[in-house]
């Protein structure tokens, strides 16, 4: 009998299995874990978020009521600036001026009249028929949160009184 000497690489050593496409149990498992601790760290951040969207906002409301008060102690004759600041301004979320607070009402607006300084200047009494200036204090209403406070100088542009 004869055997052969070489048999061909095919018939000589059997061939691994086929290998299979797709995933396993525990790297799906782990994939879903970590997209799960992922979306959690993005919703904590969410109310994080929301919080410096309404200060940002709030913030922009108080730029725009500092800008009319500014505009509009600007227009108001020198001599009257005094019936000018001593009320009280109420403004709504949207930075809309009312009349009295009521319900809508977000920000309190005070206004304050101060003598000029101009830094190393001894001439007080000399600007205070041609310049003034009006300390602006913004209240969040109803809350103890920190006021705000901004300066604005007015000129006489009508002279001397």
């Amino acid at each position: 009998m004869h055997f052969p000497t070489h048999l061909p690489v095919s018939e000589s050593v059997p061939s691994a299995p086929a290998p299979r496409a797709g995933f396993s149990l525990v790297e799906v498992v782990l994939a879903l874990g970590i997209v799960s601790f992922a979306l959690l760290v993005m919703m904590g951040m969410v109310p994080v978020g929301l919080s410096t969207l309404r200060d940002a906002m709030n913030d922009s409301v108080k730029t725009q009521i500092v800008q009319r008060i500014a505009a509009e102690a600007q227009l108001t004759p020198f001599g009257q600036i005094d019936d000018y600041i001593s009320k009280t301004y109420y403004f709504t979320e949207e930075g809309i001026q009312q009349n009295s607070r009521n319900g809508q009402t977000l920000f309190e607006v005070t206004l304050q009249r101060d003598d000029p300084v101009y830094p190393n200047s001894d001439q007080v009494s000399d600007l205070t028929n041609s310049l003034t200036a009006i300390q602006i204090e913004i209240a969040r209403s109803g809350t103890s949160l920190p006021k705000t406070h901004h300066v604005i100088h007015v000129a006489n542009s009508h002279g001397a009184l």
